[in-house]
């Protein structure tokens, strides 16, 4: 392999990754949105309009995303981990 061969492969490989990774955040950022919204939307036609989502939704959030992130890590090989 030639040098400007190994560079066309790593670049493809860092995009890809990239690529991935993007993905992955957006669906992350996509539920708690749509968490926000579900609960947001019950709090303020009940009045409760100064209450922020977040403190309502946090709960709601956090294992969600632990959970997933553990889920992605046991299927990583074991040498990487």
């Amino acid at each position: 392999m030639s040098g400007g061969e190994i560079r066309v492969l790593i670049l493809a490989f860092m995009i890809s990754e990239l690529r991935r990774g993007f993905e992955a955040d957006f669906l992350i950022a996509l539920r708690f949105l749509v968490i926000g919204m579900i609960v947001s939307t019950p709090a303020a036609s009940t009045g409760m309009m100064m209450l922020p989502p977040p403190a309502i939704t946090l709960s709601i959030k956090c294992p969600r995303t632990f959970n997933q992130f553990m889920g992605q890590m046991s299927r990583l090989p074991v040498a990487i981990r």
